[in-house]
């Protein structure tokens, strides 16, 4: 699992700060989940930061996306969390489960970047594992 606050995301795309593709390059046979959310974007926010972070190769080898509900989120002149989602996500042959209980928004649950996990989900619930290996 990989992931984080698209606010602060967004600030470290491109910097030394965020050595993403070092990261996805050593764990490419592994493939990633990517658990992401907002605390402060609207609709509109929240795709342009996907569609930067997807420009700069950081969804490469994913497997799968959780999006945790933005807190004080807004749409943007009926672009909504769904339209943006498709808009920056579509194409990538990777499922999205969204409004998932992580971030911002409780109930939250708590991802651990780096750890190993399986996304289990249907019928409207949704099962995340992680495993630690050191």
């Amino acid at each position: 699992m990989i992931g984080g606050c698209l606010d602060v995301l967004c600030k470290l795309l491109g910097t030394k700060y965020a050595p993403v593709e070092q990261f996805i390059s050593k764990y490419k046979n592994d493939g990633f989940v990517w658990a992401l959310e907002s605390c402060e974007m609207n609709a509109a926010d929240i795709y342009r930061t996907l569609w930067q972070m997807r420009e700069c190769g950081w969804f490469r080898h994913c497997r799968g996306f959780l999006i945790g509900r933005p807190a004080d989120y807004s749409d943007k002149y009926g672009f909504a969390l769904a339209d943006a989602l498709e808009a920056g996500l579509g194409g990538l042959k990777a499922p999205v489960v969204y409004d998932a209980d992580v971030g911002h928004v409780p109930p939250q649950l708590q991802l651990i970047n780096g750890a190993y996990a399986n996304v289990v989900c249907g019928g409207g619930a949704a099962e995340v594992k992680q495993v630690l290996i050191g």
